[in-house]
């Protein structure tokens, strides 16, 4: 009656590693508009690797995409991602 996406990010998080938001809720997604939203995920230096650190997400039906990389203070690394659900994603019942 519910159909829903869920969006699991999953591995072994560390002090030192932030997701903003914590968690990602689209509430209701109509099915043929889909829904977007961004998401920022924030590293100490020690804790990233250029090239070798990635979120990604488990279910096939949400899209991750990286839009933007910077350094912030203290050569903390921030990374800007656009998450989507997309129109006419099948979704678990």
């Amino acid at each position: 009656e519910h159909p829903v996406i869920v969006l699991r990010i999953q591995g072994r998080v560390t002090s030192g590693v932030a997701f903003d938001p914590p968690a990602y809720a689209f509430g209701a997604v109509p099915e043929r508009q889909g829904a977007t939203g961004t998401m920022r995920v924030t590293f100490d230096a020690d804790r990233y690797a250029e090239g070798k650190t990635s979120v990604v997400a488990t279910d096939p039906r949400v899209s991750l995409k990286l839009v933007a990389t910077k350094t912030v203070s203290n050569g903390r690394s921030e990374q800007e991602y656009q998450v989507a659900v997309p129109p006419h994603a099948a979704v678990l019942k």
